[in-house]
Formats: C-alpha cells, structure tokens, sequence
C-alpha cells in the first residue's frame, strides 16, 4: 500500500463499526487514505473521512479505536489509478 501512496494513488478503504455510529446511524462507510508520514518514532495516515474530513490516525491501531470503536475493523480495500 505505501507504493499506492508513493505514486499518488489514494487507497479507499470502508471501515466496519460494530455498532451503530452516533452521527449517521451507520455501520460502517468508506473513507480515503492519502498519505502516510513518520513524526518522531510514530507512523501516521492521513484520511478523509466524509463526515469527519481529515483525520490523523496512528498506522500502527488503525482502524481499531476509529471513531471510538473498539472493535472498528478494515472491511474492504479499493485502489485508484490515475486516469
């Protein structure tokens, strides 16, 4: 996935909740990660969620813990390409 990122090519990854989100009454939904960055000795993602926008997540618990879910796992992968 890091060379996806490397070579401009966002990932779009949906996120499962195990429970109904707070805001939409939704299960789960699909969000964009665009780059990856290292600050100090943590690895971080930068995603676009469509209700939240940007969202800085740590690439080592990520997506478990997204949006306060505990049990919040990666639930498909689709890759872009440049046209």
């Amino acid at each position: 996935m890091l060379l996806e990122m490397l070579e401009n090519r966002p990932i779009v990854m949906g996120v499962k909740f195990s429970y109904g989100h707070d805001v939409d009454g939704a299960f789960g939904h699909a969000i964009v990660i665009s780059d990856a960055y290292n600050e100090g000795n943590s690895s971080f993602w930068r995603v676009f969620d469509p209700i939240f926008g940007v969202q800085i997540v740590d690439f080592v618990s990520f997506p478990k813990g997204y949006r306060g879910d505990p049990l919040a796992y990666w639930w498909f992968t689709d890759f872009t390409r440049r046209p």
